[in-house]
């Protein structure tokens, strides 16, 4: 006789595996949405508290592009360039940030809806490891940046003024540790409980 998902929602090791993978989806899919709504308050507060170092950077930015531009061009059409430099770098930045608020708050809200029994298609899972592999990146780039900081070599002098320090380091270092635990959880969880509904059709995921 053919199995079905309400026979094998009761006490046995493998239903309670299954609901166990249940709530860790849930639990990872509020805590990415939970990182996205915490990354823009972040971007904003840093934003504000190192405005000056921000448009210190700018200041070096434009400088730098109006060594490499030709004097003959006119003083007004460098201007126009500076700005639009700084325009640019501003629109690449607010684009990175929503997109990047976006794609958490998607794979999150996925994961706890597949959580209390609403089918989602596998991309989120995609999405999510695109993520986890983001984050492992940061953390690698955090993990250089030590080094570069322990050998007196901290990025180039252009960038320093806009860098980070050394607690800030050490700040997007855990959240980007703590990213790469929830992503994993949520994968594996994931994974998980599509496997388990895929041998167990037919009845309903919100009976716990």
């Amino acid at each position: 006789m053919e199995k079905n998902f309400e026979s094998c929602l009761n006490n046995n090791p493998v239903s309670i595996k299954y609901r166990k993978s249940e709530r860790t989806l849930y639990a990872t899919g509020l805590g990415c949405m939970g990182y996205a709504i915490w990354s823009v308050i972040r971007t904003l507060l840093q934003t504000y508290f190192r405005y000056e170092d921000i448009k210190e950077f700018f200041n070096v930015i434009a400088r730098e592009v109006v060594q490499v531009m030709d004097p003959s061009l006119g003083e007004d059409l460098i201007r126009l360039t500076t700005i639009l430099t700084d325009i640019l770098i501003i629109a690449l930045m607010v684009v990175a940030l929503v997109v990047s608020f976006l794609l958490r708050f998607y794979v999150g809200r996925s994961a706890c809806l597949e959580a209390v029994g609403k089918k989602k298609r596998v991309i989120y899972i995609v999405f999510a490891v695109l993520i986890l592999l983001f984050d492992i990146f940061s953390i690698y780039g955090a993990a250089r940046e030590f080094g570069n900081m322990a050998n007196g070599t901290s990025t180039e002098d252009y960038l320093a003024p806009w860098m980070p320090n050394f607690l800030d380091e050490v700040a997007e270092l855990l959240l980007s540790i703590t990213s790469v635990i929830i992503m994993l959880e949520m994968i594996v969880n994931a994974i998980r409980v599509k496997v388990f509904r895929k041998k167990f059709k037919g009845g309903s995921v919100n009976e716990r």
